[in-house]
């Protein structure tokens, strides 16, 4: 119990700080360093979606941010990542479910195995708008993290 409220301070301070930058910076989105979760195996990610962008302007510069990032491209050849997005009206759902990638895999690529599961009601329904994306990525090089998909 302890540990879920420290997380979620951490979790806190961390979207604050970003919100911060936001102010004095004018990138279309804002993204956190890679954090290492060792008792999940992961890194993860926090992006600010500075401008409002739609989804899929959002997803491509994060997915560009993403390839281009040593602690990324470091952390394995073929991954798993999973994305969940904070609305300004639902709080935090699924994007995404888990998808293959590898270091090499395009946008392009990466778009057309999620367009069909991207949970658009989250966005449409009340005219929400994404404000930040959580992102989970899995190291599949390891033989431990094999079953994640």
């Amino acid at each position: 119990m302890i540990k879920n409220i420290i997380l979620k301070i951490v979790n806190y301070t961390t979207l604050q700080s970003l919100k911060f930058s936001n102010y004095i910076t004018s990138d279309d989105i804002t993204m956190s360093k890679a954090i290492y979760e060792e008792s999940g195996r992961y890194i993860r990610y926090t992006v600010v979606n500075n401008k409002s962008l739609e989804v899929k302007e959002l997803l491509r510069l994060v997915y560009n941010r993403l390839i281009t990032d040593s602690s990324f491209r470091n952390f394995g050849e073929k991954k798993v990542i999973i994305i969940n997005a904070t609305t300004n009206l639902s709080g935090e759902e699924g994007l995404h479910p888990n998808v293959f990638i590898t270091n090499t895999t395009t946008f392009e690529d990466y778009y057309s195995r999620i367009i069909n599961y991207i949970n658009y009601q989250l966005i449409y329904d009340n005219y929400e708008v994404i404000e930040t994306l959580n992102i989970k990525i899995w190291n599949l090089d390891l033989l431990i993290n094999k079953n994640i998909t």
